[in-house]
């Protein structure tokens, strides 16, 4: 039986997918925080970077993990990520 977290990301596949990030990021919630908290995943020799997103693909992220996360304060990087794109901060 699928856990609470599976669950989610199964029920979000299109905006997993939106976020062109891998599978990987999403395996464990612990996962995509580290990358929310670093701005950067590594796997294998491939490398993302938050600040490297294009803008529909970060702005997937973040309608992703609205319902989950309090990224207002927990998640710095991605907050100033959105403000140098956005200019704004909420």
């Amino acid at each position: 039986m699928p856990d609470k977290w599976e669950s989610y990301c199964q029920r979000q596949t299109s905006l997993v997918e939106a976020t062109g990030l891998p599978r990987e990021v999403f395996r464990r919630d612990d996962l995509l925080q580290e990358f929310l908290r670093s701005g950067t995943f590594q796997a294998g020799a491939a490398r993302w970077l938050i600040s490297e997103m294009p803008d529909i693909a970060f702005l997937a992220l973040e309608k992703f993990i609205e319902p989950v996360f309090d990224f207002q304060q927990a998640y710095p990087t991605l907050v100033d990520e959105r403000f140098r794109r956005f200019k704004r901060y909420g």
